[in-house]
């Protein structure tokens, strides 16, 4: 810092909650300004009740089937009464692995039937 800075500091008061940004402003040039940097909050959410929705399976589009009648969910859907994320937690299934969720042309056509009747 040079004479001229050091002294308009020195004579000059200093606000302590933003004692980063005062220092900074008094040692720029007139007419540049830095942005001092803000500490990160940290932020939150907080979840305390889970919906379960159940979703019909309807004939859908897909360009990626190519073997059997393609499925997707409908827009309707059923809605259980909601319940404490903990409990739900606590009484929930684990997730199922990829093959279980897979269905192949046999079972897409299979279940389209027993829906569509």
């Amino acid at each position: 810092m040079d004479s001229t800075t050091m002294s308009t500091v020195q004579n000059t008061s200093i606000d302590p909650q933003n004692q980063v940004r005062d220092i900074i402003l008094l040692t720029r040039p007139p007419g540049i300004y830095v942005c001092p940097a803000r500490p990160k909050r940290r932020r939150k959410v907080r979840f305390t009740d889970v919906e379960i929705r159940s979703y019909s399976m309807t004939y859908s589009v897909n360009p990626y089937c190519t073997d059997g009648p393609p499925v997707g969910l409908d827009w309707n859907y059923t809605t259980n009464a909601a319940i404490d994320i903990n409990v739900f937690e606590a009484t929930r299934l684990q997730r199922r692995p990829l093959h279980e969720l897979l269905l192949n042309s046999y079972q897409r056509r299979d279940k389209l039937i027993t829906i569509a009747g």
